[in-house]
């Protein structure tokens, strides 16, 4: 939306750091205005230390927009929606719910985004792998339609993104996140406050 109208859209164009003194000073040099806010999971031990750090934007001019969710849990697991047991699941979701938060307080424009991956993880022992994807899918769905209700309720404003994943083999391979449905799948889900980002190097990682 732009000047109240409807269907315009605004496109941001910037750069991506963490909330180090260092990287953000190095954005500025390169003359961005815009920074995406990548995270670890060490910003979510002490939040309210972390959220301070808006003061080291200011200083330099910068505009936050985005949230990264952090990469891991406190697990050492990834931190993922959809992780491979309830207590991973448990730590993902507490990570979740405090970089919408974080993103609330930390961006500076009317609809702060938080980027959260999927996960959809595809052990190399599974017999049925069609039935164990269905599964998955379900506990995604489950965990993005609470993700939705606690920020609706409590964060109106943030928008939470649902980013595509790679498609790789290994010890455990992807089971979702990759597909060429995955927008539509999670679009089907009919969510105001949900939506998909695509990172591009994952899906020429999955082309590939």
């Amino acid at each position: 939306k732009k000047n109240g109208q409807k269907g315009e859209v605004i496109m941001i164009i910037g750069g991506k750091t963490a909330l180090i003194k260092e990287q953000i000073e190095d954005r500025k040099n390169k003359n961005a205005k815009y920074v995406e806010i990548h995270t670890f999971k060490s910003d979510f031990i002490d939040l309210n230390e972390t959220i301070n750090k808006k003061e080291i934007l200011k200083q330099n001019q910068l505009i936050a927009h985005c949230v990264h969710s952090p990469m891991s849990n406190f697990l050492n697991g990834r931190s993922a929606l959809t992780g491979p047991s309830k207590e991973e699941r448990t730590d993902n979701m507490r990570l979740f719910k405090e970089s919408i938060k974080l993103s609330n307080e930390i961006c500076d424009i009317k609809n702060p985004i938080v980027v959260i991956h999927c996960g959809g993880e595809m052990p190399s022992n599974v017999q049925n792998k069609e039935q164990h994807r269905i599964k998955q899918k379900e506990i995604f769905q489950e965990e993005v339609l609470k993700l939705s209700q606690f920020a609706q309720k409590n964060y109106p404003n943030v928008r939470i993104g649902i980013e595509n994943v790679q498609k790789f083999k290994g010890a455990t391979e992807r089971c979702y996140g990759y597909e060429s449905d995955f927008v539509d799948w999670i679009r089907k889900m009919n969510l105001p406050n949900v939506g998909t980002v695509l990172d591009i190097c994952h899906a020429m990682i999955t082309i590939n």
